[in-house]
């Protein structure tokens, strides 16, 4: 019940990312996308329920958290080309920080072995938390 609760939550805030980055051609009028902190939170709502999935051996749980975590991160690679606080595009730190530690984390998922995705999962947590380090943010990523 909480599980559903929480995936509603989630598609509800990635629905509201989404129209937020429309622009509507009717009125001419463009909306900017929400900012990135707010699509941080939602990212560490993802994070730490797949955190608590890996933990409770739940790894189909853990992926679909991981997956929506995933496609969250492409949308602010979609939507937001600068920040104040970042000294490069977020697509920049995703493919450097981001990008490997997702696919192993998948794969050691997939492979089931709660030990493997664990590990995985944390140092996920530390590559999140040091681009947060890199650019001064106080928030850390659930470990």
């Amino acid at each position: 019940m909480i599980r559903t609760i929480i995936i509603i939550l989630l598609l509800l805030g990635f629905a509201a990312i989404v129209t937020q980055g429309c622009e509507s051609h009717a009125g001419n009028i463009s909306v900017a996308p929400k900012d990135l902190s707010q699509q941080m939170d939602v990212l560490s709502i993802y994070q730490g329920q797949m955190g608590d999935d890996i933990k409770r051996n739940d790894l189909e749980g853990a992926e679909m958290m991981l997956d929506g975590m995933d496609s969250v991160l492409h949308q602010i690679i979609a939507t937001i080309d600068s920040h104040p606080i970042l000294n490069k595009p977020f697509g920049y730190y995703y493919e450097s920080k981001l990008e490997d530690p997702i696919s192993d984390l998948k794969k050691a998922i997939r492979s089931g072995n709660q030990e493997n995705a664990t590990n995985k999962y944390k140092l996920l947590v530390k590559k999140c938390n040091s681009c947060h380090n890199l650019h001064d943010v106080e928030e850390r990523a659930h470990e």
